[in-house]
């Protein structure tokens, strides 16, 4: 009994949201609804009167009851009533929650305490949520929310500076937000998820949706883990369209947003747009002048961003004292290397990024001993490769 009830709740959530859809309704225009009754059931067995009291507002019903506002809401009301009460689209609504039964899916309304409060701070907050994953009242009450994106095309540079800075972020109870994309949003959450913090994700379809196809697994760990947030119901897929808006919510839910690495013309700084307008804190990691994977970030530290070297930045604009020094390696549980002469390539190529000609010129050991155990580092998962530079693993970062 209690799985039907889920079931023919979220049915209600997904008739209500096709509703909105199909006549256009604005969401602060439907959270006039939301906002006053947070539970679906009631929501959907109001009287056309209560609608069009609800639509109306105190504030403007006390005009002509026929001035054209007036007639505009009725008509609005009577439209929305009529399409709620549409048995054709409930069957359908009924039938698209049960197949997606499976993925435990929870909507919550605008008036629901379990709604996001920061959201609220938005003219387009959506009137509801569809939710998976149990942990969002937890999160709830976990502060800050951090929004940590970036490229979907990384560099070496790009990934080691999300580890640290996210993982610093987790030891220190944030909450960390993404957008579940390739990249560094997927890193982001990955990070998150190793460490044991809290992190939610902010997807651009349905829940029955697995985009990009690689996460799939990843999504699941979240749903289980984490939380999974979306404003759209079952069966609508991730077209183009849809990211943009999403990128809204992303940097409506936190305090601030964190970019890691960004080119020019990168998606990222949609959100960092959406972060201005609603008062967010943004911050961008500085890198080389001669990379054109950081010129996005420079870009925003023109324009007024914070530099952003270590979570401390964040954290202390946040409220919080400085516990955790950047310079301070974050030690995960690893392997010490026992032979010296690999230890010494790691230790060199800890500092900064290296081609092989740069090690072999470090290491005081003959150039092809030096080329072989370099391969060995990196069969071994100690070492990476991007771009003919080599830089440390999480692995090789752990060991030593």
């Amino acid at each position: 009994m209690e799985q039907l009830s889920d079931t023919m709740n979220l049915a209600m959530a997904i008739h209500l949201t096709f509703c909105q859809r199909r006549l256009n309704i604005r969401h602060a225009e439907l959270r006039k609804l939301t906002d006053v009754h947070s539970d679906l059931s009631h929501l959907m067995q109001l009287d056309l009167d209560a609608i069009v009291s609800l639509l109306t507002g105190e504030k403007d019903n006390r005009g002509d009851d026929f001035s054209d506002a007036t007639l505009r809401i009725q008509s609005r009301a009577e439209s929305l009533h009529q399409a709620l009460h549409d048995r054709v689209r409930q069957r359908e609504a009924i039938a698209l929650a049960r197949q997606s039964a499976h993925l435990a899916i929870t909507p919550v309304l605008s008036g629901d305490p379990f709604f996001p409060e920061a959201l609220h701070d938005l003219n387009t907050c959506p009137a509801l949520l569809y939710v998976r994953g149990s942990r969002l009242p937890e999160m709830l009450a976990t502060d800050p929310w951090v929004t940590v994106i970036g490229t979907r095309r990384p560099t070496v540079y790009g990934q080691k500076v999300t580890r640290k800075i996210t993982t610093d972020l987790c030891q220190r109870g944030a909450v960390i937000v993404s957008g579940l994309a390739r990249g560094i949003d997927t890193l982001a959450h990955q990070i998150a998820l190793k460490s044991q913090g809290l992190t939610v994700g902010v997807i651009a379809s349905g829940h029955d949706f697995d985009y990009p196809p690689e996460n799939a697994d990843l999504i699941a760990e979240m749903a289980s883990q984490g939380v999974v947030l979306s404003e759209h119901p079952p069966g609508v897929p991730p077209v183009r369209q849809n990211f943009p808006a999403r990128n809204r919510l992303l940097s409506g839910l936190s305090k601030a947003v964190a970019v890691m690495e960004a080119a020019q013309k990168s998606g990222t700084l949609i959100t960092t747009t959406y972060a201005a307008d609603q008062n967010r804190e943004v911050f961008a990691v500085p890198g080389s002048i001669l990379d054109l994977a950081s010129a996005g970030c420079h870009q925003l530290i023109r324009e007024g961003a914070h530099v952003l070297e270590s979570a401390d930045d964040i954290l202390l604009l946040c409220g919080l004292e400085r516990q955790i020094s950047w310079l301070e390696p974050v030690k995960l549980p690893g392997v010490a290397l026992k032979e010296r002469e690999l230890a010494l390539i790691l230790h060199v190529v800890r500092i900064q990024d290296l081609t092989m000609d740069e090690i072999v010129a470090e290491i005081p050991a003959p150039a092809h001993e030096t080329i072989a155990r370099v391969a060995v580092l990196e069969l071994q998962g100690y070492l990476t490769q991007n771009r003919g530079r080599y830089a440390l693993t999480e692995l090789g970062d752990s060991s030593i």
